[in-house]
């Protein structure tokens, strides 16, 4: 398709073109206003009081199928094996304690180790500033972690984070 000619292009169409170039548009409350139609239906308020919208109240609690049965699992008591002292690491585990004989689960203290008290020391003598020498405290490999029997207090196990 050809572009225009400027002729063509300079002519107005008869609807554009002012009776009168004196005459003023009319007001903004004269102008038709063109209704489009609402996105959101849902989410508007009626026209009128008369358009009320009563939905029953949903019980969320109460049960809708009385006649049906609910299901049961059953499930058989598992047995839980007692590791070997020596497997236990940085959590606690069902053990055997040799001191008053029960199948106890470790109660675990957590505590610096001597690497993290020289390494404390030596940053504290060398830099002098203060607060640098407790990072070997936060490092977790330079933790201790000792398990306890939660019935008679005994030491069962020390395990070193290295």
């Amino acid at each position: 398709m050809d572009p225009p000619s400027y002729e063509e292009a300079t002519i107005q169409p008869p609807s554009y073109q002012a009776a009168c170039p004196s005459e003023v548009p009319p007001p903004y409350e004269a102008t038709t206003v063109i209704q489009q139609p609402d996105p959101f239906p849902v989410l508007t308020v009626p026209a009128s009081p008369t358009q009320v919208i009563v939905h029953q109240p949903t019980l969320v609690s109460e049960r809708r199928d009385v006649g049906v049965r609910p299901r049961l699992a059953v499930s058989q008591p598992q047995s839980v094996q007692a590791i070997p002292i020596w497997q236990l690491r940085d959590k606690p585990g069902l053990v055997h304690c040799s001191r008053c004989n029960q199948s106890v689960t470790t109660r675990v203290q957590r505590c610096p180790n001597s690497l993290a008290v020289i390494l404390c020391v030596v940053i504290a003598s060398s830099l002098l500033i203060c607060g640098f020498c407790l990072i070997p405290f936060m490092i977790p490999s330079n933790w201790v972690v000792r398990h306890y029997c939660p019935q008679c207090g005994a030491l069962l196990f020390s395990h070193d984070c290295q």
